[in-house]
């Protein structure tokens, strides 16, 4: 079957790509608003694009609440310029999960799930304290194509779990780390059944 993308609706674009660019990292990201109100929430098109300088990009999809404005984390981040990219282990993705629901822009996702933040080190907005990984950043730049956007973000400082990373050489343990990916849907995955050649 061939597929001319441009006249499919795009929600049937969605379905079809997000099921076939798999599987995908997730990025839990913790932003922090005008008023001081702490926001989480899962964006899993998301990777890191180079390390000299340290870039990740993140690609929230266009998404309007008409009462209240555009949704909270790209608000937060043109707002403030920062954002924390926290990783999802296999003991977080449910946790992960649930605070992908509409939550008004005042409550906090993380109080909503029991879950704990900590100050970041080089900005404002705070990192998920259970998260085994969380990188601080700040915005370079972002882009608008059509209805798409995608944040460029230099990371700035790095919090692992110390029985993560081998601090001599900076060699992370990926089978302890446990991440979380997301597949098509609803669904996820772990990265247990890893490979060599």
């Amino acid at each position: 079957m061939d597929i001319d993308l441009s006249s499919v609706e795009p929600t049937n674009r969605y379905k079809l790509l997000s099921s076939i660019i798999i599987p995908r990292p997730i990025a839990w990201i913790t932003t922090i608003n005008k008023e001081g109100h702490v926001n989480a929430a899962p964006y899993s098109y998301f990777n890191i694009m180079g390390t000299d300088p340290p870039v990740v990009a993140v690609g929230p999809q266009y998404r309007y609440d008409f009462r209240e404005g555009l949704k909270d984390t790209p608000r937060n981040i043109r707002e403030n310029g920062t954002f924390v990219i926290n990783i999802v282990n296999e003991a977080l993705a449910q946790k992960m999960d649930q605070t992908s629901g509409h939550y008004p822009c005042s409550v906090n996702e993380l109080e909503e799930v029991d879950l704990d933040t900590a100050e970041s080190v080089e900005i404002e907005a705070p990192r998920i304290l259970q998260s085994p990984v969380s990188i601080e950043c700040r915005e370079h730049t972002t882009l608008f194509i059509g209805n798409t956007r995608v944040i460029l973000g230099i990371a700035l400082h790095l919090h692992i779990n110390d029985d993560l990373i081998d601090q001599e050489h900076f060699y992370v343990d990926m089978e302890a780390l446990k991440a979380v990916g997301r597949m098509g849907g609803g669904r996820y995955i772990t990265t247990r059944d890893m490979f060599d050649f």
